[in-house]
């Protein structure tokens, strides 16, 4: 497969691109040894739902592992990210992440297929760390919802939720039969209903949930409005302020945390995003 990988400096492209048939040619790991030890942070920018980046992510992570890395970071929001390491922590985490996947298909973006699991629970298993720094989901909100009344103990605040997780069930089946993402529940979720939400809950799990998916609902709309400046400027944001409250969280624990990225390449470039 071809690969691209470089260092924390400007590396030139064609002496830094690899061809090879698996994860123990020297020409990779070679390479990956000499330059982990020099980074503090490692990007992998995929396309998603190709097999071979979340094994490609694990063999890196397997070379990085003893240099201190033990963080992943990856394109969910919070509530999946802990889902998934909850996941990974089972015994049989493919039958965990199938069940979920049946109960709300596509909820989870990007990591629904089983190569992705080996990489979560050597993560997992080794004391490692998953950060979800994105907004949420389109195709999210009833998961997110169930997740809120399943943790509660408001009992006004779930009273509140389960109606709407059941209106969210129905805008994605909706969705599905139009092969619409307008017809899904983030379009319907007003604003009205979010202050009455946040009055309601009273913690800080259930305020932070909330206020994600009030802030996916703003990305989402500046998208819809072909405002992608603003869709793209928004969402960067946010994706930096969820990964500084993790970052000063692990500063707690270590003095350099170590992390590695696995994000879409398209729209997590240096600069620029190619989608404006």
């Amino acid at each position: 497969m071809p690969l691209w990988l470089s260092a924390q400096e400007d590396l030139h492209l064609i002496e830094n691109s690899f061809q090879f048939d698996d994860f123990s040619s020297s020409s990779f790991t070679d390479f990956a040894k000499e330059q982990i030890p020099k980074c503090q942070f490692i990007f992998i920018g995929e396309q998603h739902g190709i097999k071979e980046v979340g094994q490609l992510t694990h063999a890196i992570y397997q070379l990085a592992q003893p240099e201190g890395y033990h963080t992943l970071c990856i394109e969910t929001d919070r509530v999946l990210a802990q889902r998934i390491t909850d996941i990974a922590a089972m015994k049989k985490p493919l039958e965990a992440a199938k069940k979920l996947s049946d109960a709300f298909p596509f909820a989870i973006p990007f990591y629904n297929t089983k190569d992705d699991y080996p990489l979560f629970k050597d993560v997992v298993d080794n004391g490692g760390h998953i950060w979800g720094i994105d907004q949420t989901f389109m195709a999210q909100f009833r998961l997110n919802f169930d997740h809120l009344i399943q943790t509660t103990e408001n009992a006004s605040f779930k009273e509140k939720l389960i109606p709407l997780r059941q209106r969210a069930l129905d805008a994605y089946a909706t969705s599905i039969e139009q092969k619409s993402f307008e017809t899904m529940f983030w379009t319907g979720y007003d604003q009205a209903t979010h202050e009455q939400l946040m009055t309601l809950g009273t913690t800080e799990d259930e305020k932070d949930v909330l206020y994600h998916l009030w802030k996916t609902k703003e990305i989402y709309g500046y998208h819809a409005t072909k405002k992608y400046y603003e869709n793209n400027e928004e969402r960067g944001k946010l994706m930096k302020a969820n990964f500084n409250a993790y970052y000063k969280e692990a500063l707690k624990q270590t003095e350099t945390p170590k992390v590695i990225f696995k994000l879409g390449a398209t729209h997590a470039t240096r600069g620029v995003s190619l989608t404006i």
